[in-house]
């Protein structure tokens, strides 16, 4: 069966279609612990846009990129590993325990779990925590071997 525009257009997200596209978020503060090796972030949302409710609520999907970003970060400054290399993330899995509704100062924390190699990559395990454990993540990342130059 065809939908047609008309007949779908009015039940999709008006976030997903057009808001999460003008949202921005700002790294304010970035630092890794010297003992546990933690990362901890402060993120600001700017170019805010209102749900229905006039309330904000930090997405899943913001969410995902802001700590998909963070994590990439992790691996290379915990490290201190040049980017000369391709970075993926391989899976997240999140559990959203109460919204966040506050655009400035949002905390995240990023644990690395475990990490092992395989065949000319390095995987990293990753928790995400975000504002207190409202947001509760794990990433796993690939690492890639150093790019060949030519």
């Amino acid at each position: 069966m065809n939908i047609n525009t008309a007949d779908w257009s009015s039940y999709a997200s008006k976030y997903l279609l057009e808001g999460i596209q003008r949202e921005r978020y700002v790294i304010t503060n970035l630092d890794i612990d010297d003992i546990s090796r933690d990362l901890m972030a402060k993120v600001n949302i700017e170019n805010i846009y209102m749900p229905l409710d006039n309330k904000f609520h930090l997405s899943a999907a913001l969410n995902g990129i802001i700590a998909g970003q963070l994590t990439v970060l992790y691996v290379f400054l915990s490290r201190q590993l040049p980017k000369d290399r391709e970075i993926y993330i391989a899976r997240e899995d999140w559990l959203y325990k109460k919204p966040i509704n506050n655009t400035n100062q949002i905390n995240y924390i990023i644990k690395e779990e475990s990490k092992f190699f395989k065949k000319n990559k390095t995987f990293y395990q990753l928790q995400v925590d975000v504002n207190q454990q409202a947001f509760m993540g794990n990433m796993t990342l690939v690492l890639y071997e150093r790019l060949n130059h030519v």
